[in-house]
C-alpha cells in the first residue's frame, strides 16, 4: 500500500545497439549484401543527416578499418550503422521496425521521426522491451511476426476449458532478409 508499481515490460527505455539488426535487417531487404564492406572510422558526420557535434563515434572512439555487416554487428560499430542508414534511409528503418511490431515510433505529430534522424540506427528512441523481444522473434523466426498474447487458454475448477485461439501471424519480411 502507498507504494507504485511498473510493469518494465510495457515501459519504454532507449534500446541502444539492439535497434542495429533491425537498419541491417532494411538494407538486406532494399538488397544490400551483408559482403558490404563500409568504413567503421572512429568518427563520422553524415551528409543531410543530424548528428551531434563532432559526429557520430564508436565506442572507445576506436577506428574499426573497413567492415562487413558480420563485423559490424559483432563489433557493434556505431559509425558502420550510421553510414548504413544513410544508405537505406531513416524511415524505411522506422517502417521495417513497425513491420516488426515496434509501434512505439510515431511517424505523425510532434514526436513523429523525421528523415533524418539518423541516432534511430543507435537506438536513441525509447521503445518497450516487449516490442523489442517481439522485433526480435521476428527476426528470429525468418520473418513471421506473431502479435504477443498473454493467455492462449483458461482451465477452470470444473475442468471446462477456454481456448481462446492462437495469435495471429503474418510475414513481415521477405526470405532473403535473414
Amino acid at each position: 500500500p502507498g507504494q507504485t508499481e511498473m510493469v518494465y515490460a510495457t515501459q519504454p527505455f532507449q534500446v541502444g545497439s539492439a535497434m542495429k539488426p533491425i537498419v541491417l535487417a532494411t538494407a538486406l531487404e532494399q538488397g544490400t549484401p551483408a559482403s558490404t564492406r563500409l568504413s567503421a572510422s572512429a568518427f563520422y558526420t553524415p551528409a543531410g543527416l543530424d548528428s551531434p557535434v563532432g559526429g557520430f563515434s564508436n565506442y572507445g572512439n576506436n577506428d574499426l578499418g573497413v567492415l562487413d555487416a558480420r563485423g559490424a554487428i559483432k563489433l557493434s560499430s556505431n559509425t558502420y550503422f550510421i553510414r548504413l542508414i544513410e544508405k537505406t534511409g531513416v524511415l524505411p528503418v522506422a517502417d521495417m521496425a513497425a513491420r516488426l511490431g515496434i509501434g512505439s515510433l510515431p511517424r505523425s505529430g510532434p514526436k513523429a521521426i523525421a528523415p533524418t534522424e539518423a541516432s534511430l540506427a543507435l537506438g536513441a528512441r525509447e521503445i518497450t522491451p516487449l516490442e523489442m523481444a517481439n522485433a526480435y522473434a521476428t527476426i528470429a523466426s525468418g520473418g513471421w511476426r506473431t502479435r504477443p498474447k498473454a493467455i492462449t487458454r483458461v482451465t477452470f475448477a470444473d475442468g471446462r476449458v477456454s481456448n481462446l485461439g492462437k495469435p495471429a501471424r503474418h510475414k513481415a519480411f521477405s526470405d532473403g532478409v535473414t
